[in-house]
């Protein structure tokens, strides 16, 4: 299940109230409302672990909150100060409050941590965590684009006769404390994959967020997400290899992970399938540069991750792929094939 709106905005506020100082911290008053604020710490850490929600202390908040904002954004249109809180977007109000996207995101991330269960096997030792994140993440993250050779038969109807290819951007986007009482001292790395929709998303994408395994006993790293559509909930899991550096025909050398990708399809009768698939790391700045060169729109608060997420979930012919990830998906398919993953 994906939190709601309150919860991540509650953990939003939490976070602005001890970066700015608006809680009681002495032993004697600790539990005391915020002056600023008109609620107590533990009220918002209620609302995220998804308790009942006080209309009263709602409102009282919401009001707070718009002078608060009102008075650092003075040019800003804001919504009635008793509905500000309620229908103010979660990373408006975190933009508002003053955390850029990727802070609003970890912020998130890190209070959700500890009230939704994830499997044991996500939590990682520092050492194996940082490795990994070395691995697969870097300084500012690591992004992919993943390449999955479409032949179902939605693809088929709607483009007969062509060889389409899947694109699906993946972050791996930071590393999170463990909460949980059995998961204090461990870390989590987390990820989040946009899947082309064939059937008529509000947008042209499918959204889901993840976690990424260290390696297990064989070399294989595990990616699960979880789809953010909770009235059609569906994973996505996938097992990859190590990266391998690949020199192209132009002497550039590019970071490739090869493996396999375990969901369903979108045909009308859906049913699970496998594919092998290729993830190419690619240069951020590059790519959204690229994206924003060839038309691609940037919103309001994006930033190159947001950007890249939205502008290169996508389903393209097999003319238009690389030579160098076409023969990388060869390898992939032959693998695949050795291990009957192919459907």
């Amino acid at each position: 299940m994906r939190p709601t709106k309150i919860q991540r905005k509650s953990a939003l506020i939490m976070r602005f109230g001890d970066d700015n100082g608006l809680f009681p911290t002495a032993a004697h008053n600790r539990n005391q409302q915020s002056a600023e604020l008109g609620v107590t710490r533990n009220t918002l850490k209620n609302w995220i672990e998804g308790k009942q929600i006080q209309k009263s202390k709602a409102e009282i908040l919401s009001r707070n909150l718009f002078e608060i904002v009102k008075k650092e954004n003075p040019i800003e249109d804001l919504e009635q100060p008793s509905q500000f809180l309620k229908n103010t977007g979660v990373m408006r109000l975190g933009k508002l409050l003053g955390f850029s996207r990727s802070e609003c995101r970890k912020i998130i991330d890190q209070e959700i941590s500890g009230v939704m269960s994830t499997f044991s096997i996500f939590n990682t030792e520092r050492g194996a965590a940082n490795a990994l994140w070395s691995e697969l993440g870097g300084k500012d993250g690591g992004h992919y684009i993943m390449y999955r050779m479409e032949d179902t038969e939605i693809a088929q109807e709607k483009f007969p006769g062509e060889r389409k290819v899947m694109t699906i951007p993946i972050a791996v986007r930071h590393m999170i404390d463990g909460n949980k009482k059995m998961s204090q001292g461990y870390k989590k790395i987390r990820a989040k994959a946009h899947v082309y929709s064939f059937t008529g998303a509000a947008s042209h994408y499918f959204e889901y967020d993840g976690y990424i395994t260290k390696k297990d006993g064989v070399g294989f790293f595990h990616w699960l997400f979880q789809s953010r559509n909770q009235t059609a909930d569906d994973l996505l899991y996938i097992i990859t290899e190590d990266a391998e550096r690949v020199t192209d025909s132009h002497g550039v050398e590019k970071v490739f992970i090869l493996g396999t990708m375990h969901t369903r399809n979108q045909d009308k009768t859906a049913v699970a399938g496998s594919w092998p698939i290729v993830m190419e790391k690619i240069d951020l700045p590059s790519i959204a540069q690229r994206e924003k060169n060839g038309g691609a729109s940037w919103e309001d608060f994006d930033d190159n991750d947001s950007f890249f997420m939205k502008a290169c979930a996508r389903l393209v012919d097999m003319s238009e792929i690389d030579a160098t990830v076409r023969a990388q998906m060869s390898i992939a398919n032959t693998k695949a094939k050795r291990y009957n993953f192919l459907v």
